[in-house]
């Protein structure tokens, strides 16, 4: 394989397994999710997440318009609807996701549906996002909706990103740290298996596996969620790097532009 190619190929690849960060997230947001709390306590998780938000949009709306700036004004409705709905950055669109979330699972939990169904919660949103994964891409497509269309709604949609959020209030409700621990060996083999099976798929360019909306995405989200708890990753720098993380993400992006 050229260089070049072999270059893309890695570029590639790292994208793909990268990209299970997201239900990452998800996941670490949702074993830190309280019950039973009020709606200042929903306020409070928004606030956090939507105030940074903004701030770095400001920069977000100024990189896109650049020379453009007087059309800002002239485009408000677009403006605003990018703001809403997490699009001032195209990786902005993952907090749209987690305040859908946290609104979503707090109705639940008001309702006295999350804490006695989690179970059953987790499976059924699973189970839709693997139907979602394998049939809604060719429906859109019978349907003829535009492309610029689908990417944002399939970065966005709860049918996809739910199970993860679910997956870690489960994880903290019945308390399945020591059950995990204890199967570590099992995990980490599964987890090997998987990305081994996906990097082949990748190599053979076989069918939509591009990680967000795809059924061996999915399973490799989940995959690496539970091969991550198998480790014992309690230190000052990792919590250090935690306390910062949503920071970072909101500003590596500039970064990564400035250097293209």
């Amino acid at each position: 394989m050229p260089t070049q190619k072999l270059r893309a190929w890695w570029g590639g690849w790292f994208a793909l397994v990268a990209r299970a960060c997201i239900a990452i997230f998800l996941f670490v947001s949702g074993v830190l999710f309280k019950q039973n709390e009020n709606i200042s306590y929903l306020k409070h998780r928004i606030k956090r997440v939507l105030y940074p938000y903004l701030f770095f949009s400001v920069f977000a709306l100024i990189y896109t318009y650049q020379a453009d700036l007087p059309n800002l004004v002239g485009d408000i409705k677009i403006v605003l609807l990018k703001i809403l709905t997490g699009g001032t950055f195209n990786i902005y669109f993952f907090v749209f996701v987690i305040i859908c979330s946290y609104i979503f699972v707090f109705i639940l939990n008001k309702f006295g549906i999350l804490k006695p169904h989690i179970t059953s919660l987790l499976l059924i949103s699973l189970v839709v996002n693997l139907l979602h994964a394998s049939y809604f891409r060719q429906l859109f497509d019978f349907f003829d909706i535009k492309d610029k269309f689908k990417d944002y709604y399939y970065l966005r949609t709860l049918l996809i990103w739910l199970p993860y959020y679910l997956f870690g209030i489960w994880y903290r409700s019945f308390k399945l740290e020591k059950v995990i621990l204890e199967n570590k060996i099992l995990i980490r083999i599964t987890w090997i298996f998987v990305i081994v099976f996906y990097s082949f798929l990748y190599t053979l360019k076989i069918g939509n596996i591009g990680g967000y909306d795809s059924v061996i995405g999915t399973i490799y989200s989940l995959a690496t969620i539970l091969f991550l708890l198998t480790f014992d990753v309690r230190n000052q720098i990792i919590y250090f790097i935690s306390k910062i993380s949503y920071s970072i993400y909101l500003s590596h992006i500039f970064f990564v532009y400035a250097l293209g």
